[in-house]
This record gives C-alpha cells, structure tokens and sequence, in this order.
C-alpha cells in the first residue's frame, strides 16, 4: 500500500479524512506478495559504485518506507548492460539519462518515464559541457584531441561532445578519443593533462573547477535524468501513483536527502525527449557499446520533420 499517498489528506484535526483516505487506499494497492514486493532498482553510473549507490539510498529508503515494497540496489557498470537487463525483464526501476532512455526505448517498449530528478536550480534538465584543464591553452576549435569521452550511451559522451565540437568546426569523428566510463573519471583525466579535452555533465565539471578543470563551452538544455520504469513488471496503477506520490515529496524530506532527489521531482513523460531524439548526429553515431547504433537510425521518425 502506498502509505506516501496519504500525505495528501494530512491536515491538522483532519483525523476522519486520514481514516477514509486509509481506507480507500488499501482498495485501491492491496499488499502485495512477497514474491511481487521486492524491486530491483539499478541507479546511473555517473560516478564510481560507491558513490553512486550511497546517492541512492534515500530515495529508495523513502519509496521502501511509504510502500509495501522492498527495494535492492543493483549497481551496474555500463549502460549496455543496464538497458540489455531492463529489457530481459531483470530490472523494475531505472535511473538513466536521456540518451540511455532514448536507446532503452527503441530497444523495448516497455520503459515509462515516471519522474525528472530536478538540479540544484529547481529546472528538471541539464547541460553539458567542453572541458579542459585550467592551464590548458588549446581551444575547441584548435583541438587535435585526443578528446576524455564517458562512455558510448552517455548523453554527455559522443553525441553532446561531437555537436558541441561540430559547432567549433571541429569533428570528433575524425580525432582520437577514449571512452573513460564516468563523468568524474572524464574531470580527473583533464585536470591530469592526459587529455586536451573532454565532454561530462556541467554541474559535476563545476565540483571540479576547484582542483583545475576549466569548462568551455556549455550545449543546449537536455531532459532531465529520469526514473524509469519496466511496464511488463509495474502495472499502470502502481507507476501512476509511485509517480504522483514522488512529485509531492515535501520539500521538508527531500531537502534533507544526500544524494538523488534531494532538489525535488517533476513529472517525466515520453514526448520530452523529442528534442533530444531530434539532435543532428544522433544517427551517426558510431559506438552504441554491445548495442547496433542502427537502433538511433529511426528515432526521429514522424518527429522531427513534423509541420
């Protein structure tokens, strides 16, 4: 039973409408087995494992303790594997960023965007961003490379970084580049000097302008990272209202969370990531990791060139 819905009906000397509000509840998510209580929830890896699972634990904390369901966090180091498991129907929820969405839903149907996790800034998308180190005098549209990418599904990694670069007159298929697997390992290899430069999410090429990263150019606004979840595995009911309690997280919990959510969620939905899904170069890219880049090929069909 989704105990988080009830926040809704809370109101000092309101003890009558919390009873009904319980009462319908328990008509409306039944507990569920043992068996269909426990959720697999694999979070993005932006950064080592963990990191990236110490960012999680509130929010899967909040969601286990206003649920009946038991959630286990199950790292994963790449994006193709993640999208490879969610569509074999091994993963129940998934944090994923817009690019890893696009290609999961092309991949399989059956992924719903519930909730954008939203910035520092209250906007539910983000940027990304050229980089270099500090004392770096090589501008993009000088750069030879060789050029710090994350990994091949990561928004932040070839696409943003080659359209970042193709604005410059630059073009990453033609200079060398290395896949370093996250965004922190993106900073840390520039601020090293062992690349010219390098494409990460701007908000964490900001944490690491302190010990000599220099950001450069900065690309359009993107989808936010969103909450995804497997539609074979959760039914309708059960996303519509995981979705509804999560936007209404009070702002008194979420701000004292650690990691993921801590500035609050917004509704997700498919039709946001259109623009991405619209960006030049999105089907030529030419690593997908263990996945055919074919699958990009036809994403914008019936979209993009819409009147």
């Amino acid at each position: 039973m989704f105990r988080l819905a009830v926040l809704h009906f809370l109101s000092a000397n309101h003890r009558f409408r919390l009873i009904c509000a319980l009462v319908t509840l328990l008509f409306i998510f039944p507990f569920h087995s043992a068996a269909d209580a426990r959720l697999i929830y694999t979070p993005l890896p932006l950064t080592n494992s963990d990191s990236v699972i110490a960012q999680s634990r509130d929010l899967i904390r909040y969601i286990e303790q206003n649920t009946g369901f038991t959630i286990e966090i199950r790292y994963e180091a790449d994006y193709a594997t993640i999208i490879d498991k969610f569509a074999r129907d091994e993963i129940h929820l998934v944090h994923l960023g817009p690019l890893p969405y696009i290609v999961l839903r092309a991949v399989t149907p059956y992924a719903d965007p519930l909730v954008f996790f939203q910035e520092a800034d209250g906007r539910a998308g983000y940027t990304c961003s050229l980089a270099s180190a500090i004392d770096g005098d090589t501008a993009p549209a000088d750069t030879e490379g060789p050029v710090a990418l994350t990994q091949s599904l990561s928004t932040c990694g070839f696409l943003v970084t080659q359209h970042l670069l193709g604005s410059a007159d630059r073009n990453l298929h033609v200079l060398p580049y290395s896949f370093l697997g996250s965004h922190e390992a993106v900073a840390l290899a520039l601020v090293r000097g062992e690349f010219a430069i390098g494409g990460l999410k701007t908000s964490i090429g900001r944490e690491y302008e302190r010990v000599g990263l220099r950001l450069l150019m900065e690309g359009p606004e993107l989808p936010g990272f969103a909450l995804v979840a497997n539609t074979r595995l959760l039914d309708q009911e059960t996303r519509d209202a995981l979705s509804a309690a999560l936007v209404a997280t009070p702002a008194s919990v979420y701000s004292q969370w650690q990691g993921l959510g801590r500035w609050g969620m917004a509704k997700a939905m498919d039709s946001s990531f259109d623009g991405l899904r619209c960006l030049e170069g999105i089907d030529k890219m030419p690593d997908c990791g263990e996945f055919n880049c074919a699958v990009l090929q036809s994403v914008g069909d019936g979209i993009c060139n819409a009147e």
